[in-house]
């Protein structure tokens, strides 16, 4: 959890920051969109909060295998998150229920 608070961190200071500059070197960008997809990761639909194993799935992911999640686009990270636990549920309901 406390990798994740710093990312996000990060992610709002520097956000701040590249609104006044243009020039943003590699390692900034990269914690931009590191960013940009735990703020999407970090979204629940209104009145349906995602059960706390589901989180710790979903923060796995994006705490262990950032290299693949970047691989679907922001737009889609709703439809990726769907998608990922109804395929736990249905294939690995025990890994779920280990989390």
């Amino acid at each position: 959890a406390g990798s994740v608070k710093l990312s996000l961190a990060q992610y709002r200071e520097l956000e701040d920051f590249a609104k006044f500059g243009s020039d943003l070197d590699a390692t900034v960008q990269l914690s931009l969109n590191k960013g940009k997809y735990l703020i999407e990761l970090l979204k629940q639909k209104q009145y349906s909060p995602m059960r706390i194993e589901e989180q710790v799935l979903l923060m796995y992911i994006f705490s262990n295998l950032y290299g693949q999640l970047s691989k679907v686009q922001v737009s889609n990270i709703n439809r990726f998150e769907c998608n990922l636990i109804n395929y736990f549920q249905t294939v690995h309901p025990v890994v779920l229920k280990k989390l």
